[in-house]
């Protein structure tokens, strides 16, 4: 899953949840091994959620925020 298509608001937005991302996902003495598991728990899943919950539909274009420790989705348009 590539966040830059995820999104068509802020890419500073964008910039701060790829550096969340990336900082919860990188493990010293794994490296970025955990990064897969991070992006399921933070993004795959949530979103998947939201789309079973009739938020998002094809077509939608998404937009990607942090807040907290926390990824947001909302819809543009």
């Amino acid at each position: 899953m590539r966040l830059d298509k995820l999104t068509q608001g802020s890419q500073e937005a964008l910039q701060y949840a790829q550096e969340f991302l990336a900082r919860q996902g990188y493990e010293p003495s794994f490296g970025a091994r955990p990064l897969k598991r991070v992006m399921q728990r933070y993004v795959s899943q949530p979103l998947a959620n939201e789309i079973l919950k009739g938020k998002f539909r094809e077509g939608d274009k998404i937009k990607v925020d942090l807040k907290g420790e926390e990824i947001i989705f909302s819809r543009i348009g």
